[in-house]
């Protein structure tokens, strides 16, 4: 069963899409063979003034990808790096049995977003 959430951002999405001016960009997954996610994020200073995402898997891994964008738009990039895949899952109302990968990917991509070079 999905939750209120998932339907919500499934049939909703919130940033889809390529963000023009992002200025961090966190892949998880591999784009064209499976799900993944891709994060892209405006940042200046510490702040996120802008978040987008690309994905591509089932109604869960899309809301993963959509919440993320959305939560952390206006927040200090140490909000966005303290996210674990457990918060995230109960966040969006709880995920079905097999689909654990799915926060997974959302958290990686703002791992990979941020890490230090």
């Amino acid at each position: 069963m999905l939750s209120p959430t998932i339907i919500d951002h499934f049939y909703s999405p919130r940033n889809s899409g390529v963000l023009v001016d992002a200025t961090h960009r966190g892949v998880a997954g591999c784009p064209g063979d499976g799900p993944y996610v891709i994060l892209s994020f405006k940042v200046v200073g510490d702040e996120i003034q802008g978040a987008s995402y690309e994905t591509y898997g089932c109604p869960v891994v899309v809301t993963c990808a959509s919440y993320v964008a959305e939560l952390f738009t206006g927040k200090k990039i140490e909000h966005a790096l303290s996210l674990t895949a457990r918060d995230l899952t109960v966040l969006i109302g709880g995920i079905p049995a097999g689909k654990e990968h799915c926060p997974q990917l959302a958290v990686e991509a703002v791992q990979k977003a941020f890490a230090k070079e």
